[in-house]
C-alpha cells in the first residue's frame, strides 16, 4: 500500500503533489492514487493537464508544483 496508515502520512505531510497530463498512459494509475487518497482524507494536491508523459506536462507541473514548495508559510 502507498499510505497504509492515513492518519500518520496526513500529520506527517506537508505537501502531497500528484499531477499527471490527460493523454498520459500512467493516468489510471495516478487517478487510482488520487481516488484513494481522496477516500481517506490524506490531503493532496491533484493536477490534470493537457498533454502526454512528456517535457512540456513535467515543465509546467514542476512551475506550478515549486510555487507551492517554495512559498512562505
Amino acid at each position: 500500500q502507498l499510505v497504509p496508515n492515513p492518519a500518520e502520512a496526513t500529520a506527517k505531510l506537508k505537501l502531497l503533489w500528484i499531477s499527471c497530463g490527460n493523454q498520459d498512459d500512467l493516468k489510471p494509475h495516478s487517478e487510482r492514487t488520487h481516488a484513494y487518497l481522496a477516500e481517506k482524507q490524506v490531503p493532496h494536491i491533484w493536477f490534470e493537464e493537457p498533454g502526454g508523459h512528456d517535457w512540456p506536462v513535467w515543465k509546467n507541473d514542476l512551475y506550478h508544483f515549486s510555487q507551492l514548495l517554495f512559498r512562505n508559510n
